[in-house]
């Protein structure tokens, strides 16, 4: 298998994102006469007995129901150079070639080789940036490593050609026995994507990435790390966007088939899960590719029921909507917020069931609303909730999630109360309900205008009372402005309540900040030099942070292992910022989250608080 991944170009992936200037305007006749709802791989009008893979997309045919591509292919075609055929392997001659498919006929009306692309040796299948013109693409490089192989190498070009020039030339220099290929270009980012099997993988080929200057030149190459590339093969990455990359794996059963994965990050790292039916199968499945807007995605694989070898597929992918019903419980005196959401747990279910569901925007539409509350959806799932009686136990609403080619059926959620509470002469008791704020908002929120008249009434009937207000912040920002912020807080209830009440009562405001938050002891966000099993081996790391300005310090984390903390920071850019700066310096680091601010929504929400103090003046 790792000889036909690295000597027959039948494994080299189109992965170009290209030029969407006339993309909704085909996507909607395409749809109409071509496609069902739902996923199905349908195989390309031009697949014959010999191999045809790594579909390009390539904008360049003004007829609405034309779509044109470039792919890969083995076929004999008019026009074709006489091709090197000295490889070890004995492999397939493979060309470029240019095709324009007539969707409302299911016919090609143009199917040729790209003549500017090939040429007496192996040609592999390209990547394009949009932005400089340029193609990057595969080819033989004609010559043998000491390995007595050929090696492969990733060359560029402007494209369209420039009149009288043939200028293409190889974008890395190879030094030692080992392949660069498979390049696709993040355009937004100007990033090259590409497979390799040089030193310092994981072991056979690896996924790697590099920044292209603003001047044309190369950065350092990165390796994806160990989410993404295994000691297996991993090859023909596809960007989707900077956060979703599709690759393909070699298997580690004796087959060796290639699997079509995603890889996805989540918070700064990486995680990578296989695509289930109907790009999984026990052949190859390989060049997967999908367009960002439409949604129309093509595989290449030499599945049992193909024409020939490798064949072309494609496909539209409208995935069904489902949910979860959920539970929440609520106290009858406090008001619930769910900043997670409905969505998060439905999210769970589809992406178990289909990692592809990332790529789908989704909101939530509130279907029914609650009978015995005031209830809050909003389009990320995130809701508040305030019972309006507090001997009601239970309440529900419904929504349904929509996304731009679906909707859902109606999913429930269940709202259940504790027990009910007593009158609220009963209840009072000098034990005065706390208030809660909005993020960083100091201004009295109206919900609990209940609670402020509770307190003046009570401040009413007995004057000799004395009311010391405490106010707190969750531990988001910097701890002066949270210690400031508090103040705000317990200064505006003050105002209120001296406003309203008809005694004189002494009152007193006092402002906590986040300074009452167990295990508060760090800053927002960590920037994270490393782990290590050892303490010792943090020493001399440390003396270099710490000669550029910084304040290491070492931490045991949850393994037992000793982890490296750069410095501590109150915001995210500024964590950014020192990031990009060592990384400047060839010093890897990434950010975490302080505890103290990793933490539900709803416990943010319970810091941020108001509490009342009663004191009986003798």
């Amino acid at each position: 298998m790792k000889k036909r991944i690295l000597l027959l170009l039948s494994c080299f992936s189109f992965v170009l994102q290209a030029q969407q200037d006339n993309t909704t305007e085909v996507s909607q006749l395409f749809f109409q006469n071509t496609l069902d709802s739902i996923t199905l791989l349908k195989p390309l009008p031009n697949n014959s007995v010999e191999d045809e893979y790594g579909i390009l997309r390539w904008d360049g045919t003004s007829e609405a129901h034309q779509i044109e591509f470039l792919y890969v292919t083995s076929k004999k075609m008019q026009g074709e150079k006489l091709k090197r055929n000295k490889v070890r392997s004995k492999s397939t001659v493979y060309n470029l070639a240019r095709a324009v498919w007539d969707t409302l006929n299911q016919i090609m009306v143009a199917d040729e080789l790209l003549f500017e692309l090939n040429t007496n040796v192996q040609e592999g299948p390209a990547a394009f940036d949009p932005k400089n013109k340029i193609v990057y693409f595969t080819r033989n490089m004609g010559k043998m490593g000491t390995n007595q192989e050929y090696q492969l190498n990733i060359f560029q070009t402007p494209y369209p050609p420039v009149a009288g020039k043939r200028d293409q030339f190889p974008i890395f220099e190879i030094d030692g026995n080992y392949s660069n290929m498979h390049p696709s270009f993040d355009a937004k980012n100007q990033t090259l994507y590409f497979s390799s099997d040089r030193p310092g993988g994981f072991g056979g080929m690896d996924i790697y990435r590099v920044r292209v200057n603003s001047d044309g030149r190369f950065g350092e190459a990165q390796n994806l790390g160990a989410a993404i590339n295994t000691a297996s093969d991993e090859v023909f990455p596809y960007v989707y966007r900077e956060d979703v990359v599709f690759f393909s794996r070699k298997r580690k059963e004796e087959s060796g088939a290639l699997d079509v994965m995603m890889g996805q990050k989540e918070a700064d790292e990486w995680i990578s899960r296989a695509l289930g039916a109907p790009f999984l199968s026990d052949a190859d499945d390989f060049s997967f590719s999908i367009d960002p807007i439409t949604k129309l995605g093509f595989l290449s694989s030499n599945r049992s029921d193909g024409v020939g070898k490798d064949d072309n597929y494609y496909f539209l992918y409208r995935p069904q909507l489902k949910g979860v019903e959920d539970s929440y419980s609520f106290t009858q005196d406090t008001l619930f917020v769910d900043a997670e959401g409905v969505l998060e747990n439905d999210q769970v279910l589809m992406l178990s069931e289909d990692p592809l569901q990332a790529i789908i925007d989704k909101t939530v539409i509130l279907e029914e609303k609650t009978a015995n509350g005031s209830l809050q959806l909003n389009s990320d799932g995130s809701f508040y909730y305030l019972v309006s009686n507090p001997l009601i136990l239970e309440d529900q609403f419904s929504y349904r999630l929509q996304s731009e080619f679906n909707t859902s059926a109606p999913i429930r959620v269940t709202l259940k109360g504790s027990e009910a509470v007593q009158t609220k002469r009963e209840a009072i008791n000098f034990n005065l309900r706390p208030i809660y704020y909005k993020f960083n908002e100091s201004e009295l929120w109206t919900v609990y205008q209940d609670r402020f008249d509770e307190v003046v009434a009570v401040l009413d009937q007995y004057p000799e009372l004395k009311l010391i207000i405490k106010a707190y912040t969750d531990a988001r920002g910097s701890a002066a402005y949270n210690q400031k912020l508090s103040e705000e807080r317990a200064a505006s209830i003050k105002n209120y309540l001296v406003a309203h009440i008809k005694n004189n009562n002494s009152i007193e405001s006092v402002g906590y900040g986040e300074t009452t938050i167990e295990n508060n002891t760090l800053k927002n966000y960590l920037l994270v030099g490393g782990s290590f099993e050892k303490e010792e081996n943090t020493s001399s790391i440390m003396k270099s942070y710490r000669d550029m300005g910084y304040s290491p310090r070492m931490q045991k984390d949850s393994g037992g292992l000793t982890r490296l903390i750069v410095e501590t920071f109150d915001f995210y850019a500024e964590a950014k910022q020192a990031r990009l700066e060592l990384e400047e310096k060839n010093l890897s680091t990434w950010i975490q989250k302080s505890p103290v601010i990793q933490i539900s929504e709803e416990a943010h929400q319970f810091n941020r608080r108001v509490e009342f103090e009663v004191v009986v003046m003798e």
